[in-house]
């Protein structure tokens, strides 16, 4: 199957070693770290990044090497592919030791890296770490970049919209099924409590997504224990996003 995406975010959270890679088309693609730090590109970059058709027959997510999710259903494609940033968000009852943090759920912005999950793969999954450094992007281009966004419905029950002004790309809700502990090479994170698991969602609902795997994950655990900690709270994280549909 071949994908039509005006949107290749990941390529614009690498910098610029990351593509002093052997092949043509990864020096052929400007290096976008300084979308990230200036937060805008000129207009004829900006262009190159975002043309493109892409192949994803045959592409597929990492799953982890000890204890790997479950692969995708058979009978089921890959739809879409998106870099998230923002935050695993917890709560702590009281500021004690004795208590632990407790998931509220999570809420980023979704970048499109369909076709980059198939040009550049090594990339993409070293891409979070790298988002990981910088804030959220904001305005034109980054508009221009957006997949949609991920938040949860409650405790529980995550959900991606990726229907946005300029798209529809479908939406859903999910429910848990499978998890694996990140990498032990995965990055620490900005409170150095490591990188969140990686997981296999299942829809819940007659929603667009049927599968969605979060995997290459950077950051978003939270401290082991509540001490100084009182109320809701942020952790910083990113991830890459792969969805699939029937």
């Amino acid at each position: 199957m071949y994908f039509s995406s005006p949107l290749v975010l990941v390529l614009a959270l690498a910098p610029s070693t990351l593509f002093a890679l052997p092949t043509r088309q990864a020096l052929s693609i400007p290096s976008l770290a300084d979308f990230l730090s200036k937060r805008a590109l000129a207009a004829p970059t900006f262009q190159r990044l975002t043309d493109g058709v892409c192949d994803l027959d045959g592409v597929t997510p990492a799953l982890g090497d000890k204890n790997p999710l479950p692969p995708p259903t058979a009978g089921l494609r890959l739809y879409h592919v998106a870099v998230g940033r923002g935050t695993q968000n917890y709560t702590c009852a009281s500021a004690s030791e004795t208590v632990v943090p407790v998931s509220k759920g999570a809420a980023a912005t979704l970048f499109n890296a369909t076709c980059a999950a198939s040009r550049a793969p090594t990339t993409l999954s070293s891409t979070p770490a790298i988002a990981l450094a910088f804030s959220v992007p904001t305005g034109d281009q980054a508009a221009a970049l957006e997949s949609g966004h991920h938040f949860f419905s409650n405790a529980t029950t995550p959900v991606f919209n990726l229907d946005t002004a300029a798209h529809a790309f479908g939406i859903g809700s999910l429910k848990k099924t499978a998890n694996t502990t990140a990498p032990a090479d995965a990055p620490a994170g900005s409170n150095n409590m490591g990188s969140v698991a990686w997981l296999k969602l299942t829809g819940i609902e007659d929603g667009t997504f049927k599968e969605v795997y979060r995997v290459d994950t950077a950051g978003g655990n939270p401290p082991k224990n509540c001490s100084g900690i009182s109320g809701d709270f942020d952790v910083e994280y990113s991830a890459v996003y792969w969805f699939y549909t029937s």
